[in-house]
């Protein structure tokens, strides 16, 4: 009966354990996690479900808060939320492969919206763009989606990364090199006193 058990339980542990998926479903998956409190957005799909925009300003408000102002935004201006975050991530440096007269078809073309969506992909989880979809890898269990763990360009809060630190920057120029007073001023210090003339011989 332990032994049924111990067998029993080895199973379910193996069932709990998802492998992590690949490809357009591992790109499918880590957009749902990163949009899942996102009022007006349930991603589906890559065609329906990015028709009016908010899913894109979603995606990006999540990995970069204080670039889209998401809860103005409306679910019925559609071409203005495409714009926006077309832009938006344009600035971030995601290229821009996607324009919104494309939204204007009945059903969107999929192939287009996932390789858009696999520079998102790349470009926040701190990758090079252009890994293409068959790189992406993701399972439910992972925590790659959380902004914390992306590129250091992007925040979690509310307020942008400062560097506060009065080091300086890199790439930047550096301040000539001082010397230090004691070693500068070198006229404080005491000099020993001349020697005393010798006496003149007087022939006279």
């Amino acid at each position: 009966r332990k032994r049924k058990r111990k067998r029993k339980r080895k199973r379910k542990r193996k069932r709990k354990r998802m492998p992590a998926k690949t490809g357009k479903d591992a790109l499918l998956l880590w957009c749902q996690k990163c949009t899942e409190k996102y009022p007006n957005v349930a991603v589906k799909d890559f065609t329906y479900s990015w028709k009016d925009g908010l899913a894109f300003c979603a995606l990006i408000h999540y990995h970069a808060p204080t670039q889209i102002p998401f809860n103005t935004l409306k679910k019925e201006n559609s071409r203005q939320n495409l714009k926006l975050a077309f832009d938006t991530a344009e600035r971030l440096g995601i290229p821009s492969l996607l324009e919104v007269e494309d939204f204007d078809l009945p059903k969107p073309e999929q192939l287009s919206i996932i390789t858009y969506l696999s520079q998102f992909y790349h470009h926040f989880q701190g990758q090079h763009t252009g890994g293409g979809v068959a790189s992406i890898q993701f399972s439910s269990d992972s925590s790659s989606a959380n902004p914390s763990s992306t590129k250091s360009s992007t925040s979690n809060s509310s307020t942008p990364i400062s560097n506060s630190s009065t080091s300086t920057p890199t790439g930047a120029a550096k301040p000539p090199f001082q010397k230090s007073a004691t070693v500068q001023n070198t006229s404080t210090f005491p000099r020993p006193a001349a020697a005393a003339p010798s006496p003149a011989n007087n022939n006279n």
